[in-house]
Formats: C-alpha cells, structure tokens, sequence
C-alpha cells in the first residue's frame, strides 16, 4: 500500500470514528438575512415563511392577539418563527418602556419594505408550529 493510500484510508477511519462518537456533522446553515434583522441567531430560529398580506397572519397563528397593523394589511410580510426565550435586552417598546428581559413564543414579522417587529408570547394554539 502507497504512503497516500494509508493517509487516505486513515483519515476516512478517523472521520468515520467521529461521527461514530459525536454524529453526523452538520453542514453550516446559513440564516437569512430577515432572521439576521429580527436579531436571530442559527440556534433559535426555527423557521421562516412568507404571506402575501399581513392580515393573512391569522391563518397560521388563529390565537395570537390583535395587531391593528396587521390587520387590514394588504403588503406582503415575511415571519421568522423563534423558538426557545428570545433576548429582548436593549429593545425599546414604542412607548418608550423596556420589555422584560427574555420573551417566550416570539415571531418577527417584516412588512415588505418596512422595518422587522417583534410579537412575543403569540399563541401557537391551534397552528402547526409548536
């Protein structure tokens, strides 16, 4: 057997014992740029999709609460769906208040041409996302 035969067939066994150890590795899923803007990060995002009008929200969240922007909106939005408590430290409410520092059921909706708001504790009762 050549020196490179050797080298070859040793790297595939201690690839092989790698992921007999520890798994399969992950290929490296890039997050888009909405979920970057939402201020997501690769371990807490757990999906995004697209409506074509705002006020379509609530055929996938039924339950969630009123957003009177949303409401009557015809303008396509884009949804990062956030899984796990969500960071919310140096967020500022409209109001001006600070919200509590983590949040739970959070999606982040993006109005085409707008600016991304984030919806905490939104119902995920009667949807597909749990």
């Amino acid at each position: 057997m050549t020196e490179t035969r050797v080298r070859l067939l040793a790297a595939v066994l201690a690839l092989g014992t790698a992921v007999a150890l520890f798994g399969p590795v992950a290929a490296s899923s890039a997050m888009s740029p909405e979920a970057r803007a939402c201020g997501g990060s690769n371990t807490n995002v757990q999906g995004e999709f697209d409506l074509k009008a705002g006020k379509e929200i609530w055929t996938v969240f039924p339950a969630m609460m009123r957003a009177p922007e949303l409401e009557d909106s015809d303008i396509p939005i884009h949804v990062v769906v956030f899984e796990g408590g969500f960071d919310l430290v140096g967020m500022v409410i409209g109001d001006g208040s600070k919200p509590a520092p983590t949040a739970a059921d959070v999606i982040c909706v993006i109005p085409e041409g707008g600016r991304p708001r984030i919806y905490g504790y939104v119902s995920r009762a009667g949807s597909d996302w749990k």
